[in-house]
């Protein structure tokens, strides 16, 4: 039977795949999920799904300083070779055992997924990249990438052969704006605590033992500590609106979006909306929100910025903010630039976005027709007629051959709003 890789960095991308596990056997097809932690080792065995682990390599590899954990500075140059070396040697493992007919990647821009993308690459194995979803109910899947990475954005005009009615955009664009203000009126609170992992301590012990090919994850009660810090920062920010206002939704240097996809920095990107706002004679509201993970840095940000009369601060939900804005700017917040465009509110990009980039029609065929009805949150096990339609997104050539007819997967009720990620930022 021809041979699924996945590849999984957290529990619930594993979760994900253990889902598929049903849908690929009914299409003739098997899956080993290969992981970097022991603890997800662990969890993928209680599933009862084939799991391997990426161990480290101490050779002369050497992983890319463009991969998002050194962009992000979250892994060491010899870690990042240790887990790009692991990733390409089980990769060629697997694939003198039983053979590779695709690979799936989560991103493809971490060390592991371009040590994958690179293996796939020598090997002339295909491989689909899965976006991390902002739309629920819908999973996007690509041959090349992800966002600026993909293969829409270097040739937009693919999405013309994904139809899709003026009715159901319509009646989709009346249903986001719907869902939104209701998330919105719903009460901000802190984002929801790291889940535990039942084999933390596993991740741990491999890594004094110096057997992992990353590093254990921070304590979860350290996190939880932060999370409450920055919480309390957020609860403060009570600033009174002004009645006309430039908004400025703020991003992180650690953001992926920010790290991976613009040539401005946070800092940088700040400085540039404030002189926006006031070219147009505007005070600026600035959003901080969650997405800010450490205390001093966003103490520092807030201090900073009450230095300015002209500045507004708030933790608030986003969509209301957007809808009574004159102008909107972001670097690349996919919540803000959906939330701007399905508003019809001015919107000023200082970094990529493949959302804004496309124009309307084009923007509905990418949202209604060429992502795939996939719920990557629900708990259901993904059928194989979905699981088909993700590997329509390959090229003729490279797709697996697969058992059963070739019927498509029935579109969805085209009613889904943002991603619960997404929705936590309103």
């Amino acid at each position: 039977m021809p041979h699924v890789v996945a590849m999984a960095d957290n529990v619930q991308r594993l979760g994900f795949f253990a889902r598929m596990t049903d849908g690929l056997d009914t299409l003739g097809l098997t899956l080993t999920v290969i992981v970097p932690r022991p603890a997800l080792v662990r969890e993928g065995r209680r599933r009862g799904i084939d799991v391997r682990l990426i161990g480290p390599r101490d050779d002369a590899a050497t992983a890319s300083e463009e991969a998002l954990e050194r962009r992000t500075d979250t892994l060491t140059p010899r870690q990042a070779g240790r887990l790009h070396a692991g990733t390409r040697q089980l990769l060629a493992q697997l694939h003198h055992e039983r053979g590779i007919a695709l690979l799936l990647v989560w991103n493809g821009r971490q060390v592991a997924g371009l040590a994958a993308t690179g293996f796939a690459r020598e090997a002339d194995v295909p491989v689909l990249f899965l976006q991390a979803p902002w739309l629920a109910g819908r999973l996007m899947a690509d041959p090349c990438g992800t966002h600026l990475a993909s293969s829409i954005h270097a040739a937009p005009e693919r999405l013309d052969a994904y139809p899709v009615s003026e009715r159901a955009y319509l009646r989709w664009h009346g249903l986001y704006r719907t869902r939104r203000r209701e998330s919105a009126s719903v009460p901000a609170g802190s984002p929801t605590p790291p889940a535990g992992s039942p084999g933390r301590w596993l991740d741990r012990l491999y890594t004094r033992l110096g057997a992992s090919a990353v590093p254990a994850p921070p304590a979860r009660r350290r996190q939880l500590r932060q999370q409450r810090a920055v919480s309390a920062q957020l609860s403060a920010l009570r600033d009174p609106m002004p009645g006309r206002y430039a908004l400025y939704i703020a991003q992180p240097d650690d953001d992926p979006l920010v790290a991976l996809d613009s040539p401005v920095n946070a800092a940088t990107a700040l400085a540039n909306a404030l002189e926006r706002a006031r070219a147009r004679h505007l005070p600026l509201v600035v959003r901080l929100g969650h997405d800010f993970h450490d205390p001093r840095l966003l103490a520092g940000i807030i201090a900073r910025l009450r230095q300015y009369r002209d500045v507004y601060l708030t933790a608030s939900a986003i969509y209301p903010l957007v809808e009574y804005a004159e102008r909107v700017i972001t670097i690349n917040d996919v919540a803000t630039v959906l939330d701007a465009r399905v508003l019809e509110r001015p919107l000023d990009v200082l970094g990529g976005s493949l959302l804004a980039a496309l124009d309307e029609d084009r923007l509905a065929r990418l949202i209604l027709g060429y992502t795939v009805p996939v719920d990557f949150f629900s708990h259901r096990p993904v059928p194989p007629e979905a699981i088909r339609e993700m590997i329509t997104r390959l090229p003729p050539g490279q797709r697996p051959a697969l058992a059963g007819g070739s019927a498509a997967a029935a579109p969805e009720d085209a009613v889904m709003t943002l991603s619960p990620g997404m929705e936590s930022r309103s």
